[in-house]
């Protein structure tokens, strides 16, 4: 169009984009318009120059300090250009070095080549557009967006579908004020944390919130520090489970201020599993642990791992240093020598203290490795072993099935998993047949299983019902439930903090103060069980599913839940006691 005519195209396009909202939210396929509008300069051209005349010394030559300038200005140019975008890297959306970093409202779209990506973009663009002229809260998911790894794509693809579920939770009730989202990539492994949380703080006025964060390394915890610490941000912290990135129970002041999980750390999972199966502190195991600096949920798995053990009969330790989270360097051959070794040991239990990529690689070198005098191990882990399913093929699970006619043992793989969706259902069930069994009303179910048991099945259902914007949303590995139940959490925050000011969009300090008031009353009733808040911001005695990955199976098999404290609250409520640290 030509200039003159913009006047006129900026109303319309925007008249366009708030119908397709609108036909959208109606389940009507349907693009939405670009904000892009193409415009046509009709000015006359420009003379043309004259030439250059010929110097003392023949044609006219340009000095070195003006090509100087002349370079700098086209390197600036080139830095600036669209055209040094790599493929991929959408609207608003930077390449720093391999990563596209940056903020998105849904326009651009990360990895867009991955199927279900640009349809979870496009509902999240949608539903901003939809609140967009109300009073609103943004909220930020702060995750790494990319990865060359298939089973890490997938799921950063499950926590994007589960924060898109919980906004439109979130603002589908009459609760105020509605959530914008947006996501902001850091880059792989955090790298580039500042310079997206830096985009975050100028690109959303109305940020209130930064939830996710899903690794445990270093890097992360500058990241989470630098935005509670000195950005004063309020933070809801996803899939980390390392000790150093929970503060302590107790008066503060806190390492983190302005912090809430939602996730069970290491130490918790551990305790968990040793409630569930108490004759793992007595049987005879071994410890595979990487030591590689930086990655805190090593480390903690390592300590919380060792702390298990306890004075138990066992083999010593194995270590190994990695060279990064999926990065295989020679611990195949290291763990090759472990498998040998380990066949000569007693040991029946395995501790596995590392990645999901290390553990894959672990569970594979053990089951080739010939063993005739040991039928089989279990393989006990932390809860980023819910991508280990994902990463095996039917031949690797065939191969985890063991042949005891070749001397190979079956290797099972237990774990305490933030979440499961059959886990409500299953454990109602047990429930039910209990209480027929010693004459209680079958009917006078216990809230703490009700209430998530209704929270899953009103995302199973909402997950139905927007299956043409979200693609096919997996639950298995607990990852969408639990980035639902984080959004859900930071919606209860805003809700609250709003209510007691009496304000529609709630400030960032109200916001923390309102935090030590979700439990009880204000509990979260998340899809992953109760979230019962402490003054520090730690989950209180919550649930875990115990989750078994049996290569006879084809799907993940759910055991159990367990409880860091041994059980559920006696007076079944989601009260936290006086010292909620002090073991159960």
């Amino acid at each position: 169009m030509a200039a003159e005519e913009i006047t006129a195209a900026v109303p319309d396009r925007f008249r366009a984009r708030d119908e397709a909202v609108e036909r959208w939210r109606r389940s009507q396929d349907v693009p939405l318009p670009s904000r892009v509008l193409q415009v046509r300069l009709a000015s006359p051209p420009p003379a043309p120059l004259p030439a250059l005349g010929a110097g003392r010394w023949g044609p006219a030559m340009l000095s070195a300090g003006t090509v100087a300038v002349v370079s700098a200005v086209l390197a600036g140019l080139l830095n600036w250009a669209p055209w040094d975008r790599a493929d991929g890297c959408g609207e608003r959306l930077l390449m720093r070095g391999a990563d596209c970093v940056g903020v998105s409202d849904g326009t651009g779209v990360f990895m867009p080549g991955l199927r279900g990506m640009r349809e979870v973009f496009a509902g999240i663009e949608a539903e901003n557009e939809r609140i967009a002229h109300t009073a609103h809260a943004t909220v930020a998911l702060m995750i790494p967006m990319e990865s060359d790894n298939p089973a890490v794509r997938r799921q950063i693809l499950s926590e994007v579908q589960g924060a898109y579920l919980g906004q439109l939770q979130a603002n589908g009730s009459d609760a105020a004020p509605p959530i914008r989202l947006v996501t902001a990539n850091p880059g792989r492994d955090y790298r580039a944390w500042r310079f997206t949380v830096d985009r975050l703080v100028d690109q959303e006025p109305e940020l209130r919130m930064v939830v996710g964060f899903n690794l445990s390394l270093d890097s992360t915890q500058e990241a989470m520090s630098h935005l509670t610490n000195e950005l004063k941000i309020p933070v809801v912290a996803g899939l980390v489970t390392s000790q150093s990135f929970a503060n302590v129970d107790g008066p503060g002041p806190y390492r983190y201020p302005g912090l809430a999980r939602v996730v069970s750390t290491s130490k918790d999972q551990a305790a968990a599993l040793l409630r569930y199966d108490p004759g793992l502190a007595r049987a005879q195991t071994a410890l595979v642990a990487d030591t590689r600096p930086g990655d805190s949920y090593d480390k903690s798995l390592r300590d919380a791992f060792t702390e298990a053990r306890g004075s138990g009969a066992g083999a010593q330790d194995m270590t190994f240093a990695s060279e990064g989270p999926e990065a295989a360097g020679v611990t195949p051959n290291e763990f090759e020598t472990f498998a040998m070794n380990l066949c000569e040991s007693k040991a029946r239990v395995v501790y596995f203290a590392g990645r999901a990529f290390h553990l894959e690689l672990f569970v594979k070198k053990l089951a080739r490795t010939y063993c005739a005098r040991k039928k089989s191990y279990t393989v006990i882990s932390g809860s980023d072993a819910t991508t280990l399913d994902e990463r095996l093929d039917g031949t690797e699970r065939a191969l985890l099935r063991g042949d005891p006619g070749a001397g190979t043992p079956t290797i099972n793989v237990l774990y305490a998993a933030p979440a499961h969706p059959d886990a409500w259902d299953v454990e109602v069930g047990r429930w039910k047949k209990r209480a027929e069994k010693r004459g209680a009303v079958p009917g006078d179910l216990p809230r703490h299983l009700v209430e998530p048991q209704r929270a899953m099945a009103q995302l199973r259902a909402a997950a139905r019902a927007h299956a043409g914007k979200l693609g096919t949303v997996r639950f298995d590995d607990g990852r969408a439930i639990e980035t639902h139940d984080v959004i859900l959490t930071a919606a209860k925050a805003l809700t609250k903090a709003a209510a007691t000011t009496r304000t529609p969009v709630p400030s960032k300090e109200r916001i923390k103060e309102d935090y030590e008031n979700l439990n009880s009353a204000f509990r979260v009733q998340g899809a992953g069980g109760w979230i019962c808040l402490t003054n520090a911001g730690n989950p209180y005695n919550k649930a875990l599913a115990i989750v078994r990955l049996d290569p006879t199976h084809s799907k993940l098999s759910f055991e159990a839940l367990a409880w860091p404290k041994g059980a559920p609250a006696a007076d079944d409520r989601c009260v936290v006691p006086q010292n909620p640290g002090r073991p159960g």
